[in-house]
């Protein structure tokens, strides 16, 4: 059985489920061929990089880098002939379907969704939301997740992801690293920051955290596309401090693994990355209802509901030291699964390619 493996991200949360599965893959005896950007897929520049570009240079990057992509691909496609083409994330924008479609006559096509509910409504998003259905397998993370992708028409299949191996520093380290008071009491809302990681229902809840806990901090740390009003509203209110820029990713571990709890406040979404960095750096976790069967699986902490009453409370109990860290988190689960679905597909007991 061969597995060809395309994951067009070079760093992040996805990027790490990516490099995770596939050593588990290879553990499990999977014949896997990977294709990322460091592994040879042309790379598109994105976040902070691409500060300051017109939309005429965003443009012509990204089709270059596509056209790239889709060929890159395409070789090794027919260089390596896979009994399964397994994809992570969009490849080749504007072309994935092209694509797609090539890769699926040529192999089982199968597709991880990571984010069953798009984190933001884009162009980009709904041309992703219908390629689901030229899978003919998907993989999600969860009960919820799968019944969102169910009207794709591809078969289903749910394998939670693993949390990455806990390699990160200590607390102390990790404070000492970041200036961090040793003895403080600092909560963390991590990573990517936008409008639907309950930036506003934190902006609304702080203040009575500090009210009832005046020594309290709330380390706001990631970056921002654009700042927007909730944001500039939580970061101007009293024991906030902003760190409002691109973290690598040891900074995200090293941020995760210096507070006292890490806020997930999501509007939506089934998966978080932010909280698998937690549970890998033995900090609880504060989420919201969209995030509880992950919280609950990885024994992560407390599911809150979202109101400005229920978080503060829930953040002062956190900083008194109310939440247990988490738990020993599953291992080698995800590509187990995996490896255990591939062996279903070539033994064409699954779904006939279409």
């Amino acid at each position: 059985m061969r597995v060809l493996v395309v994951d067009a991200s070079d760093r992040g949360g996805i990027a790490h489920y990516t490099e995770a599965l596939v050593d588990g893959l290879r553990a499990e005896g999977v014949d896997v061929t990977f294709l990322a950007p460091r592994t040879g897929l042309p790379r598109l520049p994105w976040g902070e990089e691409t500060a300051g570009w017109n939309v005429a240079r965003r443009r012509a990057v990204a089709a270059a880098a596509w056209v790239r992509r889709a060929a890159v691909v395409a070789s090794e496609v027919r260089r390596s002939r896979p009994d399964v083409v397994h994809v992570q994330t969009p490849i080749a924008g504007v072309l994935d379907p092209l694509l797609l479609r090539w890769c699926r006559r040529r192999a089982t096509l199968v597709r991880t969704v990571h984010n069953a509910e798009p984190h933001e409504r884009t162009r980009a998003s709904a041309r992703d939301r219908r390629q689901w259905s030229l899978a003919h397998h998907l993989v999600v993370h969860g009960r919820e997740a799968a019944t969102i992708v169910g009207v794709a028409g591809a078969a289903v299949h749910v394998i939670p992801p693993d949390p990455p191996a806990a390699d990160g520093p200590d607390p102390a380290t990790a404070r000492r690293a970041l200036g961090i008071d040793t003895g403080a009491r600092v909560a963390v809302l991590l990573g990517l920051l936008r409008p639907y990681k309950g930036v506003g229902l934190l902006a609304d809840a702080w203040p009575l955290v500090r009210a009832e806990l005046p020594e309290a901090r709330l380390a706001v740390a990631g970056s921002v596309l654009e700042r927007f009003p909730d944001l500039e509203r939580l970061l101007a209110a009293d024991g906030v401090d902003g760190h409002v820029r691109w973290l690598d990713d040891d900074e995200v571990l090293a941020w995760a693994a210096a507070a006292d709890v890490c806020l997930l406040p999501y509007a939506h979404g089934a998966h978080s990355a932010v909280l698998h960095r937690a549970v890998a750096a033995g900090t609880p976790v504060l989420s919201s209802p969209a995030l509880a069967e992950e919280t609950d699986r990885l024994g992560a902490g407390r599911v809150v509901p979202l109101e400005p009453g229920a978080w503060a409370a829930a953040i002062v109990d956190a900083l008194r030291g109310a939440l247990a860290r988490p738990s020993a988190p599953p291992t080698r689960e995800q590509a187990a699964a995996t490896a255990a679905l591939y062996a279903e597909i070539t033994a064409g007991a699954a779904a006939p390619r279409r």
